[in-house]
């Protein structure tokens, strides 16, 4: 036995989550619902948990059947959603209960107090990390797991990744690791290159808007690219885009092509 002790605050959280998961269990395990938590919500139920794993004398043995049950069910979510800030002093975030998890989305959320998001790679297939100021060497963390060195294992399942309304100016070579991208959304950013999109084989949406990017990036040539989204970029030209013959839809909203010479616009087209 531990003295690891946990708060009253923890306490009761946990139990007002495990009577709404009695609840809405079933419906959570198929992936009908969402499980939304704030971030320092989670943090109660991981002490918690924590404790229980640590045999402590601080929790009485009916809590300890009622954590059990949580962590089961917690074990078999699909798609979970966490929000806001987390509190320092209680450590790493580390979601490796969730070993069903599917899709997860951390919105305004600091990256860098998750532990080994990549212990994630071999079974999510949506990933949404949005307003959370992530910049590139996050996202390298992320799918690596080392921070710019690479060598993680690759998202095999990962079909759709989000990372809009962050800090990022490039998309890098990290990209690939998920070889099995399908959808791809970095919109509202500061992105001026985009080199880890030729990783990206089968990448059929792109969604680029709101950045800076100045050229059409270039895509793999076994992509079969049917979406694009350049909005409100920068672009200089549209050289390039000729060569995505699978394109059903673009969107160049508020984008002019032009130079300046001798005191007239015009337009520039390939």
């Amino acid at each position: 036995m531990s003295d690891v002790k946990v708060s009253t605050k923890s306490k009761q959280f946990c139990l007002k989550l495990i009577d709404l998961l009695r609840r809405l269990g079933p419906e959570l395990v198929r992936g009908d619902r969402t499980l939304s938590l704030s971030l320092l919500g989670y943090q109660h139920v991981q002490s918690c948990l924590h404790a229980l794993h640590s045999h402590s004398q601080d929790l009485h043995s009916l809590f300890c059947l009622d954590l059990e049950t949580l962590e089961n069910i917690l074990g078999r979510v699909q798609i979970l959603s966490l929000t806001g800030r987390s509190d320092p002093e209680k450590g790493w975030i580390n979601l490796e209960v969730f070993k069903l998890l599917t899709e997860l989305e951390l919105k305004q959320v600091s990256i860098s107090e998750f532990s080994n998001l990549q212990s994630l790679a071999g079974h999510l297939t949506s990933l949404k990390i949005c307003w959370s100021e992530v910049d590139v060497e996050d996202v390298e963390d992320v799918l690596a797991g080392v921070r710019g060195l690479g060598g993680g294992a690759p998202w095999v399942h990962l079909t759709t990744l989000v990372l809009s309304h962050n800090n990022l100016t490039q998309l890098s070579s990290a990209l690939s690791l998920t070889p099995h991208l399908h959808t791809l959304d970095a919109t509202h950013n500061h992105i001026y290159n985009a080199p880890g999109l030729i990783c990206l084989e089968r990448l059929h949406s792109l969604y680029l808007s709101f950045n800076s990017l100045t050229k059409i990036p270039m895509l793999s040539s076994e992509s079969n690219l049917t979406t694009l989204s350049l909005g409100y970029n920068r672009l200089e030209t549209i050289s390039g885009l000729e060569n995505i013959l699978t394109l059903e839809c673009l969107d160049l909203s508020g984008i002019l092509f032009f130079n300046l010479i001798g005191g007239y616009m015009y337009l520039k087209f390939p």
